[in-house]
């Protein structure tokens, strides 16, 4: 569940505004007691959805989450919200949680040439045990 307060949430696609996900939202799932997870917000359609680059848009990640308790955990990304180009259509935002094989300390130069599938083979991350998104467009 991504929730962002006042009964707006992410739902496998629904569009919200920039404005309504510029604050982090509560993010939970069934998570196992003494497992550690990851979870990574992205946009991989980064510049556009025609015309995506080779790396995502970055927009969370924390790592070594016990549980579900994303405030316990190490921030590697802090939260950016929604926010498209004008111009650029739908945009996806992605929420993934991994569950994590061991703990995650490699921090280095985070943001630049992203890419989830390469961060979670660097670094060991175990099976994908959730997953939502939402999408936004550009907005005044």
């Amino acid at each position: 569940m991504v929730a962002f307060g006042k009964g707006i949430e992410a739902n496998l696609g629904n569009e919200l505004t920039p404005r309504q996900v510029q604050n982090a939202p509560q993010v939970t799932w069934e998570a196992k007691e003494g497992a550690l997870y990851t979870l990574a917000m992205i946009d991989p359609d980064v510049p556009s959805r025609a015309y995506p680059n080779l790396s995502q848009g970055l927009h969370w990640l924390i790592v070594n989450i016990p549980g579900d308790d994303i405030g316990k955990g190490d921030v590697f990304a802090e939260y950016v919200g929604a926010g498209p180009a004008q111009g650029t259509g739908l945009h996806r935002f992605i929420y993934l949680v991994f569950r994590q094989n061991g703990k995650v300390s490699d921090r280095s130069d985070i943001r630049r040439g992203f890419r989830i599938d390469v961060f979670a083979r660097e670094h060991g991350l175990g099976t994908l045990v959730a997953g939502n998104f939402f999408q936004a467009q550009w907005h005044e």
